[in-house]
């Protein structure tokens, strides 16, 4: 019998034995749930088995030396996985360490999947990102707008320790965060490439909308100030804003504020934005580059009043990411097996902090923004 036919049977008897386990165990039908655990574990061993048996029948294959053996490439790999639920042991895709299983999405795909990113506004481009190793931890921090210089050393003195106060600890727990793509059969016989086009625009879509909504959840926690006339977001990058931060200020809000902002002129008919020279789809205000995301991403707090937020986005905020990509699929388990498709679960896992909240000021006004008061 075919190995690779077997093992997809087991596997769909395994799955449809954990759902009646599921039920059992929820009906508090105890005899039961055990005698299906049982059968299931004699599932998972057979299904291993096999697993073990055609992963040592391909290392006994015979390779002619005559012809270039070809590597199976990130992007075939997650292919054939998602097709047969089955990984070459020797391939690029490797076992997760996570406690949710799957396996690591390889770098040429990752970094092909990212490539998508570049198509929608994310506010991770513009603050600070972190690659750590371990799923949380802690640093110190100095504040920039909090810096101090060195210590003069005379010979033989001692180096004065840092006023602690100026330091602050920040802790970080990376999240999970995926989502679920039904692939179709039709799908897995079209090209690797396209498989990876419609699966990295659809995930890296989701991606960007949930780190967008964390740093925006950070953003909101600053106090915020109502302004009438541009003069006032003027001296919130002259007074409120340490200098140190304006050579990366940025301005972000929404599109109704990007639209009040976008129609204000002075009295010679001149806007108040104007357009970046090299690229003339975004947008300047007063001389620092617009950030506009939608209604939906950046909602207002307060009705009819639009979110303006100004400053060194990167000084603020920072992004503690575990620098991998984990993939998943199934044809046997939720709801794949009635509508016959193959299930891909991918998973991300990052935090997102505040680091200087000295660095953005919060800002919100209404319609009626002028230039000046009384204008």
């Amino acid at each position: 019998m075919n190995m690779n036919k077997k093992l997809r049977e087991l596997m769909q008897l395994k799955a449809e034995k954990v759902t009646m386990a599921e039920n059992a165990i929820n009906n508090k039908e105890t005899e039961l749930a055990n005698s299906l655990m049982e059968e299931i574990k004699g599932y998972t061993e057979e299904i291993n088995q096999i697993q073990n048996l055609i992963s040592y029948k391909n290392d006994d294959k015979v390779v002619d030396l005559g012809e270039e053996k070809k590597e199976e490439t990130g992007l075939v790999a997650v292919k054939n996985y998602i097709k047969s639920g089955i990984v070459n042991a020797a391939g690029p895709l490797k076992e997760s360490e996570g406690e949710n299983g799957g396996y690591l999405v390889p770098e040429d795909v990752k970094t092909a999947i990212n490539e998508y990113r570049r198509s929608f506004v994310s506010l991770k481009d513009h603050v600070d990102v972190r690659s750590v190793v371990v799923p949380s931890g802690s640093e110190v921090y100095e504040k920039t707008s909090q810096l101090t210089g060195l210590t003069n050393i005379t010979e033989l003195g001692e180096i004065q320790e840092m006023n602690a106060e100026v330091f602050e600890r920040i802790t970080y727990k990376v999240k999970d965060f995926g989502g679920i793509l039904p692939v179709s059969r039709f799908l897995l016989q079209d090209s690797p490439e396209n498989l990876l086009a419609y699966l990295g625009k659809w995930f890296m879509k989701k991606q960007v909308v949930t780190e967008n909504k964390e740093i925006i959840a950070v953003l909101k926690t600053l106090t915020k100030k109502a302004i009438t006339k541009v003069d006032e977001i003027k001296e919130a990058f002259n007074v409120t804003l340490d200098p140190i931060f304006l050579d990366n200020t940025k301005v972000l809000t929404n599109q109704d504020g990007f639209n009040v902002l976008d129609s204000i002129k002075d009295k010679n008919g001149n806007y108040l934005l104007q357009p970046v020279l090299n690229d003339p789809t975004k947008r300047l205000l007063l001389g620092k580059e617009v950030i506009v995301l939608p209604n939906t991403h950046l909602p207002n707090e307060t009705a009819n009043k639009f979110p303006l937020y100004v400053g060194d986005l990167e000084e603020a905020v920072r992004v503690y990411e575990l620098d991998e990509l984990e993939i998943k699929s199934t044809d046997v388990g939720g709801k794949s097996f009635t509508r016959n498709s193959y299930d891909t679960r991918l998973i991300t896992r990052f935090d997102v902090k505040a680091i200087d909240k000295e660095a953005v000021v919060k800002l919100e006004f209404d319609k009626n923004l002028t230039l000046v008061a009384g204008a």
